[in-house]
């Protein structure tokens, strides 16, 4: 309820200070989005701060699935042509291997083609960086049951990788 109230006020306060001392809008056509900090960085294999990924990475890349909405347990396709799944092939029958049929005529900005090792450098790369407290562990764990690519002295794991 207090959240409730809290949001009523807030909105209340926009309302009251955006027709402040009569003045008209200057823009009514333009969206402007006002946020706390700003953007640490473009590359999705660093990005883990809430303002880079609104303000660049989820305008900018695409994944090969994504959320199905407010859904946190239903996907969509976006570079794959078809969210994997055991009925499709796209997972295997113990669970351990997922396929991602990638959607056709998918290019880069330069014109060339997407093709599975583009997919396969990008996710190999997001875990190499393996930024401390960085996004790299969402793949590591769910792939490789690691927590980090890095032994105690900063040393890549490459056994990991094989």
């Amino acid at each position: 309820m207090q959240a409730i109230r809290t949001l009523l006020a807030l909105t209340v306060t926009l309302l009251l200070a955006s027709t402040a001392f009569g003045q008209a809008v200057k823009n009514p056509d333009t969206l402007v989005i006002v946020s706390i900090g700003a953007p640490e960085t473009m590359d999705p294999a660093y990005g883990y701060d809430t303002i880079s990924s609104q303000v660049y990475l989820w305008h900018i890349y695409e994944t090969l699935i994504f959320l199905d909405g407010s859904l946190t347990g239903s996907f969509v396709p976006m570079l794959a042509s078809e969210v994997p799944s055991v009925a499709n092939g796209g997972i295997s029958r113990d669970g351990k291997t997922y396929t991602f049929r990638i959607r056709e005529g998918v290019r880069f900005h330069d014109a060339t083609p997407l093709t599975a090792d583009d997919v396969r450098y990008s996710l190999l790369r997001f875990m190499f960086m393996d930024r401390d407290a960085g996004p790299s562990v969402l793949l590591l764990t769910a792939i490789l049951d690691a927590q980090k690519t890095r032994d105690d002295t900063g040393t890549v794991n490459v056994a990991l990788f094989s």
